[in-house]
């Protein structure tokens, strides 16, 4: 294997951590956990219906509670998007690379 093919590899890896953190457990887990904490809404009703407004549940969340949970889960939310887009380009990149 080359290096290209390592480095592809290594991309679509973090590619899917990312996703999967991002996206899997703050969206649909934490979010509607802290919402459930907060606002007494039930958590598999919040966790299908609401889990794709998290950040602006999240943000709302700020400004009346000054939670830091929220804060972090906003935080990861919003680095995990950089993430996910660096990592899928460069896993594209990767790819091209090393097919030629």
């Amino acid at each position: 294997m080359t290096i290209y093919s390592h480095l592809m590899i290594i991309s679509w890896e973090v590619f899917s951590y990312a996703l999967f953190f991002g996206y899997g457990i703050c969206h649909f887990l934490i979010t509607p956990f802290l919402l459930k904490k907060h606002r007494n809404m039930p958590f598999v009703k919040t966790m299908i219906s609401e889990g794709r407004l998290a950040e602006f549940h999240l943000k709302n969340l700020i400004k009346e509670t000054d939670d830091k949970s929220a804060k972090w889960t906003l935080a990861a939310i919003h680095y995990s998007k950089f993430i996910i887009i660096i990592s899928l380009i460069s896993g594209i990149v990767f790819a091209v690379i090393q097919a030629n």
